[in-house]
């Protein structure tokens, strides 16, 4: 039984890796936006601006250690959300991270990011009361939910112009992960949910980033309180925030 139960564990992980969503097409769309102009911005060096790069640096140069926190929007992709507009969709989101580079292209952090989830219910599950369409039975719906990660980070800038360099500006970083997300309000729901994203920063000073992180992650059908028949549902995240390398 233990061992049917993982080999459903494994078959289910895949299964998220190898469909997409919605979400997932906006983030694709993102992607090569995002390389586009790291390629125009990854030769800037810092001295022309009176900054110092430290992301991505070589394992010589020191810790490595990094620690970050952002704020930002979400969106959630769930049964009947299509139905209500992105924008009434939208709703506020935070992330702390921490890790380490291994060497000047790959490093590793650990995260905790959620808040709350916006969107639409037909059986009331975190309904908030207000009806949105009653000859659907569709009500307006708001849930509470944590989700931990770990991710492994792959600094294409470093890695395309051939290393670490002190006095770059601009990182691109592309990164996919694994994490566990748990609803807080009930019913609650807890799954295992794979993400892929990009993060891009701005060096400020020798030790301080300014960063934009978006980040999409699947989660499992019914982890808003309703099952629909959709094989997984998903999350699309924005966040801004600060980066402080240890030195």
């Amino acid at each position: 039984m233990a061992e049917d139960k993982i080999v459903k564990q494994l078959k289910y992980i895949f299964y998220l890796f190898t469909q997409y969503s919605l979400f997932m097409k906006l983030l694709f769309v993102f992607i090569p936006l995002l390389i586009g102009t790291g390629t125009v911005f990854g030769q800037v060096k810092s001295s022309q601006y009176g900054g110092a790069g430290t992301a991505g640096r070589s394992a010589a140069s020191g810790l490595n250690w990094f620690a970050g926190a952002g704020i930002g929007a979400q969106v959630y992709f769930g049964d009947h959300d299509k139905q209500l507009s992105l924008g009434k969709r939208l709703a506020p989101s935070f992330d702390i991270s921490g890790g380490k580079w291994l060497n000047s292209s790959f490093g590793v952090r650990a995260g905790l990011s959620g808040f709350k989830m916006k969107g639409l219910t037909q059986n009331r599950s975190h309904s908030t009361g207000e009806v949105f369409d009653a000859s659907r039975s569709l009500e307006k719906q708001s849930f509470n939910f944590l989700y931990a990660h770990a991710d492994l980070l792959f600094n294409w800038t470093n890695d395309i112009y051939g290393g670490y360099d002190a006095d770059r500006v601009y990182h691109i970083i592309p990164y996919a992960g694994i994490g566990w997300a748990t609803g807080l309000d009930k019913p609650s729901a807890n799954n295992l949910s794979p993400n892929i994203g990009v993060l891009q920063s701005w060096k400020l000073s020798a030790n301080l980033d300014f960063t934009l992180d978006v980040r999409g992650n699947l989660l499992g059908d019914g982890f808003d309180g309703e099952k629909g028949g959709r094989n997984f549902e998903g999350v699309l995240a924005t966040q801004v925030g600060l980066n402080y390398n240890f030195r």
